[in-house]
């Protein structure tokens, strides 16, 4: 947001989801600059021997994994394939190339410019591909339906999809819709490890989700945002504050999928528990007060 004082937080959670560590940074930080330091502080506080780092592809490009490989560490990171040289597309394009490591996702591996790419391909993630560019391009033709002028297009995702119609009408461009669409379903991966399987290297980058979602819980549930401080001291604080109550809600989670098996997010535990009430009921000069029944599930949490 343009208008408001910003600062830059890095979460690092476990594998069990449990948040460990968190990092403040000025809010005119570049996130790619900030990858390396924090991985030399993380292996300092935490005696790691080994630390593969795993990022998407809006965070990392190339000079940051070369970064990562002069530092000595390993990374995954995600790749845009449709951008890789034009030499590797039918192979890539190939699904005879790939090798079912799952019910869903089939992979393949080729070798570019001394890294591994891990390719993947879904069914479900092709029907998902699909559904979003229709959906994109209904909300640009409405845009192009008011105005087909250049300058009333500004959003960078419809550029793909449009070319120059005369010399000011811009139109939507079949071929290179039809080009857009043969990617659908395809993912890869860019890493330096050698010893990880295809199927390793996809399971651990879908890992990810669980930082997501931590930054979810942390924006919705905790309110982390917006933060009404001013001083370096009170928005650390506060920042502490959602952290240690991140960690509680992790903690119990835990505890419950772990040790309860219940597999319960903490806004349905959160849902559970609210459904028990105490009712104050005064009749016959009596005063009564009753609850809600408790069910297994209830008394479990």
């Amino acid at each position: 947001k343009t208008d408001c004082v910003q600062v830059v937080i890095g979460l690092v959670i476990n594998q069990d989801g449990l948040p460990i560590s968190y990092h403040l940074f000025p809010g005119n930080t570049y996130e790619g600059k900030t990858v390396v330091p924090v991985l030399n502080k993380l292996k300092k506080d935490f005696l790691l021997e080994k630390i593969i780092f795993v990022g998407d592809k809006g965070l990392v490009g190339s000079e940051v994994m070369q970064e990562l490989s002069s530092a000595g560490y390993e990374y995954i990171i995600a790749a845009k394939i449709s951008k890789v040289a034009a030499e590797y597309h039918s192979e890539i394009l190939n699904r005879k190339n790939y090798k079912r490591i799952d019910d869903i996702v089939s992979a393949h591996q080729i070798i570019l410019e001394g890294q591994r790419l891990i390719l993947g391909y879904s069914k479900k993630r092709a029907a998902r591909d699909k559904r979003q560019r229709e959906l994109l391009l209904e909300r640009l033709q409405k845009r192009l339906d008011k105005s087909s002028k250049p300058k009333s297009i500004t959003k960078s995702a419809y550029n793909s999809y449009l070319t120059m119609k005369g010399e000011s009408r811009m139109v939507i461009d079949p071929q290179k819709v039809e080009d857009n669409a043969k990617w659908d379903g395809y993912f890869g991966f860019y890493t330096n490890n050698s010893s990880l399987s295809n199927k390793q290297i996809v399971q651990t980058y879908q890992m990810l989700w669980r930082i997501e979602n931590s930054f979810r819980v942390l924006k919705t549930t905790l309110d982390l945002r917006p933060v009404y401080h001013w001083t370096e001291k009170r928005i650390q604080g506060h920042i502490m504050i959602c952290f240690l109550s991140l960690y509680l809600l992790r903690a119990i989670e835990y505890k419950m999928n772990h040790q309860e098996k219940l597999n319960l997010s903490t806004d349905e535990i959160f849902s559970h528990l609210d459904r028990i009430k105490a009712v104050t009921i005064n009749a016959f000069r009596k005063r009564v007060v009753m609850r809600t029944e408790i069910t297994d599930e209830n008394n479990l949490i």
